[in-house]
């Protein structure tokens, strides 16, 4: 063949290559801006049954945690609340018809008893859906392989739970506490709406103290916080403010001496005009006895309560030691994740169930908590040392196994 041929040929070949591999290139240019300038979206549905308060704040809890983990990831994120009270229906439509767009991912997030009661009945297509809880319900093993997540206290999962949803298609997350709302943002503006009594702010030392109240068994049964134990509570307080020359401030809760534990009948109490509760009286007239320093608010219904302001106050001090009985998991959670490590003690007393005596146990097992031990007339405290893995709220570990689960993060 013709030398001059074949170059000509050689020519035209390698100019088909060139602009093969320009046209190559800028489509792949193309796509690359488009998949860099297409913003991921997450839509948050969370149901709520607004007869239970606490069940409320967990689920708030867990769509404000999402929002901040998909700000740091550059991820846009929407919170709905969806109401379920009274067994409302939550608008499925609403819900699903997101998904004809392939860029949105849908999370529906569901608490407690009702939790269990929406995820029984109905099926949330092309959605990742989350039950959390501070407590194993009757019913929520019927929610392995019908939702993709389970979340709940270490403190609370038996080995059944645990190899029941080894075995299945739901994840289960172990969390150190209940997912909350709390913020120390809130707490700040919860301290500046405070419009009771001036709260102390420039004491060298402060203890905090929260009373907490009567709680009954996962079967009904009460238990309570005596005098008795709030005499011997208020007496190691006063002689630690006494030593340390520490301001105390005092706040107790609507369970705080509700039930005459003789009788079991409930007192006439944390109403206006009505007296201090027993339990409350017995605990400051030990301080009283010391002459020591002291601001005590007393719950009232109808009236704010005194404990996010009175926690903002303590945890601006930085110099404070914090005491609050061990018969609410929902409030240890919220001062833990607030507080610095051994800043907390968490009391034994008689209103604690078995899950709250595991909760406290698994703190301080953490060395985020210390505990006091109320025994007759002595006291122990039961300290391990802190550890230096990173103490993560539950509200956040929740979020950041969603993120992880979804490939997002």
């Amino acid at each position: 063949m013709n030398i001059k041929l074949l170059t000509y040929l050689f020519k035209i070949i390698l100019i088909v290559c060139l602009i093969s591999a320009c046209t190559n290139s800028n489509q792949a240019k193309r796509e690359n801006t488009e998949l860099s300038t297409t913003q991921v979206n997450i839509a948050v549905y969370l149901l709520l049954d607004k007869n239970f308060i606490g069940d409320c704040n967990q689920a708030k809890g867990i769509g404000n945690a999402l929002i901040e983990i998909c700000k740091y990831n550059n991820i846009n994120c929407s919170i709905k609340e969806l109401d379920i009270t009274k067994n409302k229906t939550p608008r499925i439509n609403t819900i699903t018809e997101h998904n004809d767009k392939k860029h949105i991912v849908i999370i529906i997030v569901g608490i407690g008893q009702s939790g269990i009661n929406v995820f029984s009945k109905e099926r949330f297509n092309n959605a990742y859906t989350i039950w959390a809880g501070h407590q194993a319900f009757d019913g929520l093993m019927r929610l392995a392989n019908k939702v993709d997540m389970i979340a709940l206290p270490m403190h609370v999962i038996t080995p059944e739970i645990d190899q029941v949803l080894r075995k299945s298609n739901t994840l289960l997350v172990k969390t150190s506490g209940v997912a909350h709302n709390l913020t120390v943002e809130s707490l700040q503006q919860a301290k500046n709406n405070w419009n009771g009594a001036p709260l102390k702010k420039n004491a060298r030392h402060l203890i905090g103290v929260f009373l907490g109240g009567d709680a009954p068994t996962s079967k009904g049964v009460m238990r309570y916080f005596t005098c008795e134990e709030a005499a011997l509570l208020g007496n190691y307080i006063a002689r630690l403010a006494k030593k340390t020359g520490a301001f105390v401030i005092v706040t107790n809760g609507p369970r705080t001496g509700k039930y005459d534990p003789i009788l079991k009948v409930k007192r006439p109490i944390h109403k206006e005009n009505c007296t201090t509760d027993p339990t409350s009286a017995v605990f400051i007239t030990q301080l009283q006895k010391e002459n020591v320093p002291y601001q005590f608010f007393d719950f009232q219904y109808g009236k704010s309560s005194a404990y996010q302001a009175i926690l903002a106050v303590l945890i601006e001090s930085g110099d404070t030691k914090i005491f609050v009985t061990g018969d609410s998991t929902s409030m240890i959670s919220e001062i833990c994740d607030l507080t610095a490590k051994q800043m907390v003690y968490v009391v034994d007393v008689g209103s604690m169930n078995d899950t709250h005596k595991a909760h406290a146990i698994s703190l301080c097992n953490t060395g985020k908590i210390s505990r006091m031990m109320l025994d007759g007339d002595a006291i122990t405290i039961v300290k391990q040392p802190a550890k230096n893995e990173t103490y993560l709220p539950a509200a956040q570990a929740i979020a950041k196994h969603v993120i992880n689960q979804i490939n997002l993060g």
